[in-house]
């Protein structure tokens, strides 16, 4: 069987190349810079029995510059899907995009709305081989991600950042996401929409969430109060840091 992997060395697709080839997946995976570029797919008449879309700009912040986003992430997208629904030998196409575009917040990042685009074209067509993975923050337990990292690595030296009540993050392993991926390229039934989410980190119980991450070390637990948050997070805001007002409101959801 024949996929066509879009990503190049990115983290997601350099993951299921590995999982792809070992399942003995004949895998094709390209980038604007690899030997075989995404362009030369879209000029080729060659045949895939499977199409999984990973590669795009992935930073989630609100001060990027949409039309960056709309070119890489949607209208790329876009032309890969159509690439895709001419190939007659394809089977299924498996969309990444992240569980952030169900956040209920009133002003989305570029990335979070390039990807909610690329979902309403895909609900659009109407094709049940057109699928969406919405994965939330992507870990590889024991290396946390995001702003589990860095609190991660606080805690293996002895110290335990505790949030106020309702801070939260979700997040999923690579393994997981390798385990859906398996179903849904096996699957005889169409899977359309699958949000992926192995653990929810209560950041206001930080020794319990970090076992997930093999961090079983006593050490100091300090409390952040609620203003001193807002603060440091409205000075990351206007110094357009990735811990900024975003970040912070989307912690609470």
């Amino acid at each position: 069987m024949k996929v066509l992997l879009t990503g190049g060395k990115g983290y997601v697709a350099s993951y299921l190349e590995e999982l792809l080839v070992q399942k003995e997946y004949t895998v094709l995976n390209v980038s604007r810079s690899s030997a075989v570029t995404l362009q030369d797919v879209f000029n080729s008449t060659e045949s895939f029995d499977y199409y999984i879309h990973t590669a795009g700009l992935s930073s989630d912040t609100p001060f990027s510059n949409f039309e960056d986003y709309e070119k890489a992430n949607v209208q790329l997208s876009i032309s890969l899907i159509e690439r895709f629904e001419k190939d007659i030998e394809a089977k299924c196409f498996l969309f990444f995009s992240t569980l952030y575009v169900k956040l209920d917040m009133p002003h989305k990042t570029p990335y979070a709305r390039s990807k909610a685009l690329v979902e309403k074209y895909i609900s659009e067509r109407n094709d049940s081989r057109l699928s969406v993975i919405r994965p939330s923050l992507i870990c590889s337990p024991s290396l946390a991600r995001g702003i589990l990292g860095p609190l991660q690595k606080l805690a293996n030296l002895g110290l335990y950042i505790k949030f106020p009540p309702g801070f939260h993050m979700q997040w999923v392993s690579m393994e997981t996401i390798g385990v859906k991926v398996l179903e849904m390229l096996n699957s005889e039934d169409s899977l359309r929409n699958i949000d992926l989410v192995d653990f929810d980190a209560d950041l206001n119980d930080p020794k319990r969430w970090l076992k997930d991450f093999n961090v079983l070390k006593s050490g100091l637990v300090v409390q952040i109060p609620i203003w001193l948050l807002g603060f440091m997070f409205s000075i990351g805001h206007t110094l357009r840091l990735p811990f900024n007002k975003h970040f912070f409101n989307k912690l609470k959801l």
